[in-house]
């Protein structure tokens, strides 16, 4: 398996702001990026649909990297740039 080994088989098909979302709870997550829970899900709309079809947006995936080092949680930079649904 490749670099999101350490997220199991079933997480590693997760989409970038669940992956976030799974290591670090919606709350933690939406206090990170300023947002409330309720925005950080609608990352996972389609673009379509106003999400971001999964992915976490460029503004935050640094201070969500640095959260999750300093927790010592599993995240990488690559768990948050995969591609985005259609």
């Amino acid at each position: 398996m490749d670099n999101l080994s350490h997220l199991g088989n079933a997480e590693a098909v997760l989409s970038p702001s669940r992956r976030a979302r799974k290591v670090l709870g919606s709350i933690r997550l939406a206090e990170l990026c300023g947002r409330t829970t309720d925005a950080i899900r609608k990352w996972d709309r389609p673009r379509s649909k106003g999400g971001t079809g999964g992915l976490v947006p460029a503004e935050f995936q640094a201070r969500i990297l640095e959260a999750a080092k300093a927790d010592g949680l599993p995240l990488t930079a690559e768990d948050l740039i995969a591609e985005a649904a259609p």
